[in-house]
């Protein structure tokens, strides 16, 4: 995306017919605003009003009312391609140094988009062209909507507010609504913990009492990725201007301003330029994204002492209020940016949303793949701090990972057959929520709520205790040895008692090495190979017990795997892993006995003799199908390979 200023993109959105000119005159109190809702709602074009009533600036509204124009922006051309620009933002987050040659060619194309983060600054801007100053500066020529009835006074919505911190080395961008008080005041309606308004208390703490003024600017009309990079979940490591300098794949052109040494979007549409100072003001009643107006509160008053804008310049303008509206498409198509964000911090996450119609982020639905008790509510409380965002979910909604999370059918048919309302809620009180939510009993504090919309048998497992492990593995052994001695029971030769057939069983499962069996020159193949394989099934017990048991018995198979396993053993790393590792374990196990009677065969062994004595080596057993076991061959070929087996196998 290349976009160089806001112009640039409305040519391009012309050429694709996704603009509509209106050249009726219409009213920027109240009319504007039900047309944009109207064709919002319609999923239709950008609007220009070209003739807003008292007015010669004509107005942008909808700018981003569609999934597809916010991709279009962005640069991208379906959703699927934001997880690109995602697990950039990852990386950005934590970056990693490249431990392999491999890994720095697939982060060497990353590295390279740092150069773009730079922001370039130069003279003779075009949001420079005219500069309105002193008793000229007038609001009042730029066509301010009213988006409600109730709305006590016309509202800016899109302007990007820049502010410094006393002690920072980059500037914030934000976009906070400023009520219109006068022909060079307006009123901004900050939360207490967004960027500029932090900027500004850590001021106030300094120069509360002095007559000193703490410089700020609006830019109105910005290029499409400032606008985005103002309202995209960036890491706080990086500045908005170098997330906007990424997402167009160029510098960010700025601009100082002419009051103050704040850097300006150069091609903005608009720019406000001025201060504030100990000086506050009563803000609201306003129409806002939660569909009610929000009360009356004390916020910062801005003092306006430059305007500088384009020749011919452009209003960009949206309103806020019950979803769906545009803050909330954007919401809906940023929040694919999220997912690798959260899937490089819990890769057990499979999907998450956040559903536009719940004010884009008061309730979150995440599907897992679980792994463990208390799994759900570990991730739920992580999920609250990870992003500064996230502490304003009220809801958060962990479902298996079979349910299609962004369906409402498959999540309602979740919680109706797989939720008990004791066992698989959370309640947390005293938590922080969005300033804006009037439920609350107090601004900013209120309570929170987990709900786990998964199968119960899935989930709760009985957690074994040592002395029961102990019995399962013992008891193991004995039925499979049981079952291994059958068949020394029903042949005919070598006529063994029923001792004598359980002990040339358990040997061989035990992998003793231990027989009572001679003339082993004359028993028959069937019966040397099958206590070979015994022997050979009895080394990879462990891995039989694993594959077959432990996932059935969930986190108590970890105890299992300590009774059966000597040494310790750091389950705190094991658990999640014991069927994966054990799986793994197998396939080497294999590996091994197919390239051991390989070399055996290729040393000069018939292809019976390979596969046996492969059998009891890789297992470490020691049975062999001659009384003088590989003495028999005479083959220090034979020897040298047996030995190296069984050291790579021990």
């Amino acid at each position: 995306m290349k976009y160089k200023s806001l112009r640039n993109f409305i040519d391009i959105l012309e050429k694709k017919k996704q603009i509509k000119r209106i050249l009726l005159p219409i009213n920027p109190n109240l009319e504007i605003t039900e047309i944009a809702y109207r064709t919002l709602n319609a999923q239709g074009p950008a609007l220009i009003f070209e003739n807003p009533i008292g007015y010669k600036m004509p107005i942008l509204c909808n700018l981003f009312g569609t999934k597809e124009r916010v991709l279009m922006a962005i640069g991208k051309n379906t959703i699927e391609d934001l997880k690109e620009l995602g697990e950039l933002i990852a990386f950005l987050r934590k970056p990693e140094s490249p431990h392999s040659f491999r890994e720095f060619v697939n982060v060497a194309p990353k590295f390279t988009t740092i150069l773009n983060m730079f922001t370039k600054k130069i003279k003779n801007a075009s949001c420079q062209e005219e500069i309105i100053y002193g008793d000229k500066v007038d609001l009042n020529i730029l066509p301010i909507m009213r988006c409600w009835p109730g709305d006590i006074a016309p509202l800016i919505t899109w302007g990007l507010t820049i502010t410094k911190g006393l002690y920072k080395s980059r500037q914030n961008l934000g976009i906070y609504r400023q009520q219109i008080l006068s022909k060079n005041k307006t009123i901004i309606r900050w939360l207490p913990n967004r960027g500029g308004s932090l900027d500004f208390q850590e001021w106030l703490k300094i120069n509360n009492n002095k007559n000193k003024t703490f410089p700020i600017a609006v830019a109105l009309g910005a290029d499409p990725a400032t606008m985005l990079a103002a309202v995209t979940p960036i890491p706080n490591n990086i500045s908005e201007y170098s997330f906007a300098g990424l997402l167009r794949n160029n510098k960010t052109e700025v601009v100082k301003c002419i009051s103050s040494d704040l850097e300006v979007p150069a091609h903005s549409e608009i720019i406000l330029e001025g201060f504030l100072h100990n000086e506050f003001s009563e803000e609201g009643p306003h129409g806002d994204h939660t569909g009610y107006y929000n009360e009356i509160e004390v916020f910062p008053v801005f003092t306006i002492t430059h305007i500088t804008k384009r020749k011919n310049s452009l209003y960009h303008s949206t309103y806020t209020g019950k979803p769906i509206d545009e803050p909330a498409i954007l919401g809906s198509v940023l929040n694919e940016l999220f997912i690798p964000i959260l899937q490089k911090q819990f890769p057990e996450i499979v999907d998450f949303y956040l559903p536009p119609e719940c004010c884009s982020y008061r309730l979150s639905i995440i599907s897992i793949q679980k792994m463990y008790l208390g799994h759900a509510k570990q991730l739920m409380i992580s999920i609250w701090s990870i992003l500064r965002q996230f502490m304003y979910i009220k809801f958060i909604i962990i479902c298996d990972e079979d349910i299609n999370i962004r369906n409402w059918k498959e999540v309602m048919w979740a919680v109706s057959t797989r939720v008990d309302p004791i066992r698989d809620t959370i309640l947390i009180d005293n938590m922080p929520i969005d300033y804006l939510d009037f439920s609350s009993p107090k601004k900013g504090l209120g309570s929170k709520i987990g709900f786990f919309f998964w199968i119960p048998n899935l989930r709760e497992k009985n957690e074994l205790q040592s002395r029961e492990s102990f019995l399962i593995v013992v008891l193991f052994w004995i039925v499979l040895g049981s079952v291994g001695a059958l068949p020394f029971l029903f042949v005919k030769y070598p006529n063994l008692s029923i001792t004598d057939a359980f002990f040339e069983s358990f040997s061989g499962l035990t992998t003793t090495g231990a027989t009572i069996l001679f003339n082993l020159d004359k028993l028959p193949e069937s019966i040397l190979f099958y206590r070979q394989m015994l022997q050979w099934f009895g080394g990879m017990g462990i891995i039989v017990l694993a594959l077959a048991i432990l996932p059935m018995l969930g986190a108590g198979g970890m105890q299992l795997y300590k009774a059966e396993m000597p040494g310790p053993i750091k389950d705190n790393k094991m658990r999640p892993r014991i069927a994966e590792t054990a799986k793994t374990l197998w396939l080497i196990y294999v590996a091994l006995t197919f390239l051991c009677a390989l070399s055996l065969w290729g040393a000069g062994l018939p292809i019976f003799e390979a596969i046996t004595h492969s059998f009891s080596t890789v297992s470490i057993g020691g049975f062999s199908t001659h009384d003088s076991n590989i003495g028999f061959y005479k083959n220090t070929n034979v020897e040298i390979i047996i030995a190296v087996f069984l050291i790579i196998s021990g």
